[in-house]
């Protein structure tokens, strides 16, 4: 299985948060909207085996916020780990494309090539 991200870090700019925490001390993003809490009902659901329920609750934290760099490379490990590679390598790329220097992405890119 892909280790699934943990959530403590800005969905915008990728930096390390306390949890609670209101805003990015980075960037000033405003980490109160519900799209971390659909993430992390997510990574629980994947880590139980039940990827396209997880994949639902990615979805939905996409609709608010598409750019959520966890929740686009979880949703990609979920769909590495029903055998979507393809589906998957969509994913990781979009992370990717909106932030390079992440590397968990890339990782998970390169197990669905593999």
């Amino acid at each position: 299985m892909i280790p699934m991200s943990n959530v403590n870090y800005c969905n915008q700019c990728g930096t390390k948060i306390p949890i609670g925490s209101v805003f990015c001390h980075r960037c000033g993003r405003d980490l109160r909207s519900n799209n971390i809490d659909w993430n992390t009902k997510g990574i629980e659901l994947a880590d139980q085996g039940r990827n396209q329920e997880a994949i639902e609750c990615y979805d939905k934290a996409l609709s608010i916020d598409p750019n959520n760099i966890f929740a686009l490379n979880n949703k990609g490990n979920s769909l590495a780990n029903m055998g979507k590679p393809q589906d998957a390598i969509v994913c990781y790329d979009r992370v990717i494309a909106i932030n390079p220097n992440f590397s968990y992405p890339w990782n998970g890119k390169g197990s669905a090539l593999n």
